[in-house]
């Protein structure tokens, strides 16, 4: 058997061999004559990686396992990741190289290269695929290939929240008195670079603002925004001061999971203003009207039905 640190070539071994002719001891000296040849092609077990389904920003660890299955020593091997998908490397980023020495594998053992993958932001939301080439001195290049999808995260900011009250008293629509309807717009925008699916936002000020509670927005694409409009009233009775509210906005995420994202929101309920003495004559001057009105109208009636009754 040839020793692990044998090179690869031509050997001629010399053999002595003695036996007995009768009664002498034959000497003789033969040899053998044999070839040791290297290790041709190292096999590329299965590649494992840390996960999948990377998000961006995240670092993969790829593991690459060499196995010798040659009948000598593969010296001086090396693992070298190639990206199939782009031209270059590039925007992934590998922190150690591209290329791992891995030093002399026995005949029948393996080695480990590891690689650390990061994706950057500048990375697509897409899959791509990478190989793994394994060379050594005397071997022929083996290759393997695995692929992996790049996902991006929905990321749901709160971008504006307004009010504009009906019919404000002297001009000012931010204004809401005790009965007021207004209208509430809640803008958000999605800075990730994945679509925030089924999305809804819920309000909650209490019992005293009545109104529509809920909004189906629907997807909301990256870089793109929506906006929930609510219709909604102060009630006559709702107690003066801030009326603190809670906004819940929820949407599925890339993985298919449900998130949710909260805003505290306080809305200040005015009390109506008390009715001063100039209101009160004006009213008093509407009813005497009123009634002047009414006994002018059953005085002409009655006159008529008098004419009519005469005449008969």
């Amino acid at each position: 058997m040839a020793g692990n640190n044998v090179l690869p070539g031509n050997y001629k071994i010399p053999v002595l061999l003695e036996y007995l002719s009768g009664s002498d001891s034959i000497l003789q000296p033969e040899s053998v004559n044999f070839n040791v040849s290297s290790c041709k092609t190292l096999q590329i077990g299965n590649i494992q990686l840390s996960s999948p389904k990377p998000h961006i920003g995240d670092t993969l660890e790829i593991s690459v396992p060499v196995e010798n299955t040659c009948s000598t020593a593969a010296r001086n091997v090396s693992v070298e990741l190639k990206p199939v998908t782009n031209a270059s490397i590039e925007p992934f980023i590998v922190s150690s190289g591209t290329l791992k020495k891995i030093g002399p594998i026995q005949p029948g053992g393996t080695g480990n290269a590891e690689f650390s993958l990061r994706i950057s932001d500048n990375v697509a939301a897409q899959t791509y695929v990478f190989s793994v080439d394994a060379n050594c001195d005397t071997c022929s290049k083996s290759s393997n290939s695995f692929s992996f999808l790049v996902l991006g995260r929905p990321e749901l900011v709160f971008s504006s929240i307004e009010y504009s009250v009906d019919n404000a008293p002297g001009g000012s629509d931010k204004e809401i008195m005790q009965g007021s309807t207004f209208t509430l717009s809640v803008q958000l925008d999605n800075i990730g670079q994945e679509k925030a699916k089924a999305t809804e936002v819920l309000i909650d000020f209490g019992g005293k603002i009545a109104g529509t509670k809920k909004a189906f927005l629907g997807n909301i694409d990256p870089d793109d925004s929506g906006a929930a409009i609510f219709s909604l009233k102060a009630d006559y009775d709702a107690v003066p001061g801030e009326q603190p509210g809670t906004i819940t906005v929820s949407f599925i995420d890339e993985l298919g999971g449900k998130s949710v994202i909260t805003e505290t929101y306080p809305l200040f309920v005015n009390p109506q203003p008390p009715v001063g003495p100039l209101v009160y004559a004006f009213i008093l001057i509407l009813i005497i009207i009123a009634l002047g009105l009414v006994y002018f109208i059953a005085k002409f009636a009655f006159r008529q039905w008098a004419i009519m009754k005469n005449s008969r």
